[in-house]
């Protein structure tokens, strides 16, 4: 079915799919950019057996076509970057004082996000940007696929002067909010960077500097720019999928229930495809992890599941004996 793949252009590929990423079941285009060769032929052999479902290119993404690109490769290739770093943050003290050091510097010409899908005829759902500083950057370069297409992006942000010049974490924040999204969470659980090894682990520490940001289309937003009904009861799968993904459940079976209630959405009419089927178990696993918590009603559970899906969710003996929800 046209555009039920969930197209996922990711910036900054190093080591194969983001870990959110690698848990998704359903239809998947998924996209990797490093201009690393050494990078992307390891990756080419990482995902043979992957072919028609995850692409890898060795090309620099930019804010504009043929910019022109210095990357410094590290000894930490991880936090290689065409940035210059800011020594005087946190982030650069103690041992990752080392993993900085240049070892080599190459040249590249990027192409924008928008010239990419383009090109290739895609249309983009989600973006993932880790590109060490160049982040804001690479968003500039994607104004019409956040404009018409994409629903949700997940980039490392800053929240002091590591990179020098650079934009920060307010300034990524204040450009997707003038486009129609707003902020979901912050991979951020109150552990920065230590200062000194005397913390508790279970408390609070450190400084923060770093972190990922997560970002969502406001779901009206998007109902209002699709006429067809189809594409609305897509795009409302997707996006529940990606919040799933991504520590918000609540948003998902929010937004599930909203386009049941508000807009007639039937997910039924897609029982077939992998991103339902799928959807489906992670919903069913997340309701079933709820079970025991004081208060919990699993009527209400249950109540949920049939108004979304139309049918009943395995229970007790039936979901435990089920291979789909509790596989060996």
């Amino acid at each position: 079915m046209k555009n039920i793949e969930t197209v996922v252009i990711d910036a900054g590929a190093r080591y194969g799919l983001h870990p959110t990423w690698k848990p998704f079941k359903g239809e998947l285009s998924y996209h990797m950019f490093d201009p690393d060769t050494d990078e992307t032929d390891r990756l080419k052999h990482k995902y043979f057996d992957d072919e028609g479902r995850v692409f890898i290119y060795d090309q620099a993404l930019s804010k504009t076509d043929g910019q022109e690109i210095v990357i410094n490769y590290f000894l930490n290739k991880a936090m290689s970057s065409s940035q210059k770093r800011n020594e005087l943050t946190e982030l650069f003290k103690h041992e990752r004082k080392e993993q900085v050091s240049i070892e080599s510097k190459k040249i590249y010409f990027g192409i924008t996000i928008d010239t990419f899908c383009k090109n290739n005829h895609l249309n983009a759902d989600f973006l993932k940007l880790d590109t060490e500083g160049s982040e804001y950057d690479i968003l500039q370069g994607a104004k019409e696929q956040i404009t018409n297409n994409v629903l949700g992006v997940r980039s490392e942000v800053t929240f002091d002067y590591v990179f020098e010049g650079m934009p920060l974490f307010s300034d990524l924040n204040s450009f997707m909010l003038e486009n129609g999204f707003f902020l979901l969470n912050l991979d951020y659980n109150g552990k920065g960077d230590n200062q000194s090894e005397f913390v508790d682990p279970c408390s609070r520490f450190g400084v923060l500097t770093m972190s990922d940001a997560v970002w969502l289309k406001r779901y009206d937003l998007l109902m209002q720019s699709q006429s067809d009904l189809m594409q609305k009861t897509i795009k409302t799968l997707k996006y529940a999928y990606f919040c799933m993904l991504n520590n918000a459940p609540d948003v998902a079976i929010k937004t599930l229930a909203d386009g049941r209630e508000e807009y007639n959405l039937d997910y039924n009419l897609l029982k077939e495809s992998l991103l339902v089927k799928n959807l489906k178990i992670v919903i069913k696993k997340h309701l079933y992890g709820l079970k025991w918590l004081p208060g919990r009603s699993l009527e209400s559970q249950y109540d949920l599941y049939r108004n979304l899906f139309d049918e009943e969710i395995e229970v007790l003996h039936e979901f435990m004996s089920s291979l789909e929800l509790n596989p060996k």
